[in-house]
């Protein structure tokens, strides 16, 4: 029978338990998860599982690169069988990283201002765009290039939210000014 926390979902232990970043290895068929800081791969028809690689072994590719010890695996983007992308501190901000299992190490693509919002990846480029204000931004390597330099009020790079009042005086106007133009 479910208690009161249950039927609202605030009991934890009801819920249904899920893999942590449970996808597939680049283009590969294999599939992995995170489990007690690890990556456990495994292969779909079989019930085997074996460790991929551990937080302390990232930790060791990670030496002299300017990326603080990570204290868990990271949320990782495959790029191919090899090789991922990821975000972590670093010693001014924000880095994305690339790691490659094949070569075991991880370097610093992009340092990200830790005051960035809305980063926005291009994988084919590895370059970020991001906003801090009002403003866009793009990392490039270790260039950071303002796009934009608006004044209060306009908003580059983001989603703009309107209260509904302002969309009714918008919609009044706008036949008017068509009428008229």
């Amino acid at each position: 029978m479910f208690t009161p926390a249950d039927a609202s979902y605030n009991n934890r232990a009801v819920y249904a338990q899920r893999p942590n970043q449970l996808k597939w290895i680049g283009n590969s068929d294999i599939l992995m998860k995170v489990k007690d800081n690890e990556i456990i791969t495994m292969m779909p028809d079989s019930k085997k599982e074996a460790t991929f690689l551990t937080v302390d072994e990232l930790n060791g590719f990670t030496k002299g690169e300017g990326i603080n010890d990570l204290k868990r695996i990271p949320q990782l983007t495959w790029i191919n069988e090899y090789q991922a992308y990821f975000y972590a501190l670093g010693d001014n901000g924000i880095n994305l990283n690339k790691i490659d299992i094949k070569k075991r190490t991880i370097d610093v693509l992009a340092p990200i201002p830790q005051d960035a919002e809305n980063q926005n990846i291009c994988n084919a480029t590895m370059n970020v765009a991001y906003t801090i204000d009002n403003n866009l931004y793009v990392a490039k390597g270790n260039k950071q290039i303002q796009i934009t330099d608006n004044p209060e009020g306009v908003v580059a790079g983001q989603r703009v939210r309107y209260q509904r009042r302002h969309l009714l005086v918008a919609r009044r106007q706008t036949p008017r000014l068509l009428q008229h133009g």
